[in-house]
């Protein structure tokens, strides 16, 4: 884990392209981020570089990503490199819980992280939940935006 006295810049920004989306319908789209998120992230781990955290992706991250958030064509190509950003993406602030929210929640760390998508670069936003019981997760109320 890096100290936080010390600028932690992101060493990998991975490089996608958006053409694969391109005559995709939006639920098309959010066909694909729910098998793409299932396959791929389901139940697994990563490490983040910048906190030493261990951020888990759970089903109720693949239902949210998929289905409970607007969806463009750069947000559902951010899900194929969610790993990468999540593992490489910076420390930004801690977020409070809304009202609604679970008693079992302490907050959210949010991160900001760069991808190149169609040869640009985007900033990328993205936060992950904190459980009393020390689980973090990217779970149902995560936020991921691209450029927004």
């Amino acid at each position: 884990m890096k100290r936080s006295s010390q600028k932690y810049k992101q060493t990998v920004i991975p490089k996608i392209s958006t053409k694969k989306f391109e005559c995709m319908t939006l639920t098309g789209l959010r066909r694909f981020i729910n098998d793409h998120y299932k396959e791929n992230y389901l139940g697994r781990t990563v490490q983040n570089e910048h906190k030493g955290i261990t951020v888990h992706f759970t089903s109720k991250g693949r239902k949210k990503t998929a289905f409970g958030e607007a969806m463009y064509s750069n947000k559902a190509v951010a899900i194929l490199i969610l790993d990468k950003l999540v593992k490489y993406g910076k420390f930004n602030n801690w977020g409070n819980p809304k009202e609604n929210d679970s008693k079992e929640l302490l907050g959210y760390y949010n991160f900001k992280s760069f991808a190149i998508i169609d040869n640009k670069k985007k900033s990328i936003r993205l936060a992950v939940q904190v459980f009393r019981n020390g689980n973090i997760c990217f779970n149902p109320y995560y936020n991921l935006e691209v450029n927004k």
